[in-house]
């Protein structure tokens, strides 16, 4: 709803209603705007509930009822005249939104606000309300009811209920995006089950592994792997739109099942450690493959949730690895076996859906892309279950093609070479690249994804690790706590809190534990220590998960595609991602060598300074830039490096200034709007 600005005659400071008080904190789309903590309050302090207006509640009941209808009028006192209000609303965030109608003299008549004007005549002093745009985005409070109802799963809910049954319910859909979400299976898997596989006796006995606690012994085994990953993920830019989305993923899966093979009939560690170079090769490309597939077949209201399924599948391969090499270590016999079946399993897995890719559908932008028209259209019409002259389909088809043009308009015939040296050479895309390196630089130097592959030595240095059996279990709830931690996080906390803040508070918990851990294993190698505080060593590796679940498992996602423009997207990425895997390499393969050089305690120190070196790089450097347009993403990138946080909150203000006043309600409510959705939102997919 929205109401003109020349109806807009006072701003309230201060006003009662059955005993409450309310504090203005926002003005927008002119009206005053009262914080959900104050509607919430003045919920609870009526008397009788027959009188609580619905819109209070957080505008649950809101279509179709307004506050006049649920308060009376007349019991309503405002500060700019002696008279009733005649109060009217609309929901703005959870807020009630209250404005008056021609019950404000003027400016003379009004209450005086601290640093703003005073009662606003007839929308005059309208513009010098500069400080209450930031308020909206800054002073909104959101219960944990609140909270629920404003998260994605409430979001994906709504959007299933309202979109038609046909689109949602479509088997070609549902069935297609399940099979390349279970591409993600085994690129965690492998990580969970190299972590516990060189515990197992058969393990050992086959490649003359001593001990799988030892992480010197098991670097290259844990390590190797991700160079494979990281020259994988660097060829699709080559493959990916040469031979669609279909072929790429039965090419790498593939590479991936003949990896395996050679894996699980290795002789010596020598061919163990190529066939792990090659499983890398298969499973890289389908970390990149596999999202772009599932977001490009997936209806727009349910693309973040489809989405969300590759890194569902992801997360539960991780724990699965763990709890199966524990199964196989408790049951099955002594023998090169046991390591087999490990190995085996996933690459069983992803043979049957590459069995699957026969059964479904194309990406419909590929088939556009390989000027495959009419092929594109029939797809799209079986993936959504409408008719080609179903307002819906003709929409996306437009969409799809606009898109594609706009992309080959700005790459056109620009060979690979003029594309690389615009990323390197202009100083706005070498920002970019800088931004998104470090990134995922400083999301590897936490040490998160260290303790992972390696947890079973790092319980060892802690003392805590136990037998061989145990220390599998505590890999393997560590991997179940990781899994969820991820998802709260990801679907609740940082819809709580915002990005930036979700990554100041996981930072500084893994500061913290890693804070922890250094003072623990110091003591510890002086002397005894107490089992409460072993335990709190054990609580201390949980909570550092958490961290990294909201803090920096999130950091290279903040930006996702729209960090870079369409004429070096695909470069972009692709060098971004191959810098991610090889980057992992490195700190894998220098992980036992940093235990040994701080002498095991000052590795936690080495990684919880990078933590905070994390929360001071992104208070400085990490501007919002979903929902700005390429222009405004591109000034982002030619200003002061150290500033670069402020200048997405100075273009939301900027931007409404200089639209006018004619138009500044609406500017103010859609600007921030898209502000705080961007400030609360998350790239889904690790």
């Amino acid at each position: 709803m929205q109401f003109s600005i020349t109806t807009i005659t006072a701003a309230l400071a201060t006003f009662h209603i059955a005993n409450a008080s309310w504090k203005i904190t926002a003005f927008s789309n002119g009206a005053c705007t009262l914080n959900a903590e104050d509607i919430n309050s003045f919920s609870r302090e009526l008397s009788s509930p027959e009188s609580v207006p619905d819109c209070f509640t957080f505008g649950q009941d809101m279509p179709g009822t307004s506050c006049t209808e649920a308060y009376p009028a007349t019991s309503t006192t405002g500060p700019c005249n002696s008279g009733p209000l005649n109060p009217k609303s609309i929901l703005a965030e959870g807020n009630c939104v209250f404005y008056a109608e021609a019950n404000c003299g003027g400016s003379e008549a009004g209450v005086t606000l601290p640093g703003t004007p005073t009662c606003v005549d007839n929308g005059a002093d309208i513009m010098s309300y500069k400080c209450v745009i930031q308020l909206s985005a800054q002073q909104f409070k959101m219960t944990f009811k609140n909270m629920l109802r404003n998260s994605p799963l409430a979001g994906y809910g709504k959007a299933i209920r309202e979109a038609p049954r046909e689109v949602i319910f479509n088997p070609h859909l549902l069935l297609s995006s399940l099979v390349y979400a279970f591409g993600g299976f085994p690129v965690i898997w492998d990580q969970g089950a190299s972590s516990v596989i060189p515990s197992l006796p058969g393990f050992q006995n086959h490649f003359k592994i001593i001990s799988g606690s030892n992480a010197d012994e098991i670097r290259v085994f844990v390590s190797i792997v991700y160079v494979g990953f990281g020259v994988g993920s660097a060829l699709t830019f080559f493959i990916n739109d040469r031979i669609g989305r279909l072929w790429s993923y039965r090419l790498y899966t593939l590479i991936y099942c003949i990896g395996t093979l050679m894996a699980i009939f290795s002789p010596n560690l020598n061919v163990l450690y190529a066939a792990r170079v090659i499983q890398g090769l298969g499973l890289g490309p389908l970390t990149v493959t596999c999202p772009m597939s599932i977001v490009e077949i997936a209806p727009a209201e349910i693309r973040g949730l489809l989405a969300a399924w590759f890194t569902l599948l992801m997360g539960l391969g991780l724990f699965t690895a763990v709890f199966c090499t524990l199964g196989v270590y408790l049951h099955v016999p002594v023998g090169n076996l046991q390591f087999q079946i490990v190995w085996l399993t996933p690459m069983i897995l992803m043979g049957l859906c590459m069995i699957a890719t026969f059964f479904i559908q194309e990406s419909p932008r590929w088939l556009f892309m390989a000027q495959r028209r009419q092929e594109a259209i029939d797809t799209l019409v079986k993936i959504r279950g409408l008719p080609l002259d179903n307002v819906h389909v003709e929409h996306e088809v437009r969409d799809i093609e606009d898109d594609i043009n706009r992309t080959a308009e700005a790459v056109g015939n620009s060979s690979l070479w003029t594309i690389a040296k615009e990323t390197f050479t202009i100083a706005s895309n070498l920002r970019r690249v800088q931004q998104s390196l470090v990134c995922y630089a400083l999301a590897q130097l936490s040490g998160a994804n260290l303790i992972t592959s390696y947890f079973v030595p790092i319980l060892a240095i802690v003392g805590v690790g136990g037998d061989t059996a145990h220390s599998m279990f505590l890999s393997g709830m560590y991997g179940v706590s990781k899994f969820f931690f991820i998802l709260i996080a990801t679907f609740c906390f940082i819809d709580a809190l915002g990005r930036r803040k979700s990554l100041f508070v996981g930072a500084g918990l893994q500061t913290v534990t890693h804070i922890y851990l250094a003072v623990y294993v110091r003591t510890s190698q002086k002397g005894p220590v107490s089992e409460a505080a072993s335990n709190a060593a054990i609580a201390a590796l949980f909570i550092h998960a958490f961290g990294y679940g909201v803090g920096l498992f999130i950091l290279p996602y903040v930006f996702g595609s729209e960090l870079w423009p369409n004429r070096i997207r695909s470069f972009g990425s692709a060098l971004s991602q191959a810098f991610h895997w090889l980057f992992i390499y490195a700190m894998q393969y220098s992980m036992p060598s940093i235990l040994s050089s701080f002498h095991q305690w000052g590795a936690f120190i080495f990684f919880g300074a990078w933590c905070a070196v994390a929360i001071v790089y992104t208070y400085l450097m990490i501007p919002e830039i979903s929902g700005l347009s390429v222009e405004e993403i591109e000034d982002l990138f030619r200003g002061p490096w150290f500033n670069a946080h402020r200048r997405t909150k100075q273009m939301v203000v900027q931007g409404v200034i200089e639209n006018g006043k004619e138009d500044f309600g609406n500017d103010v409510d859609d600007k921030m709007k898209d502000y705080e959705t961007n400030e609360k939102d998350v790239s889904r997919v690790a």
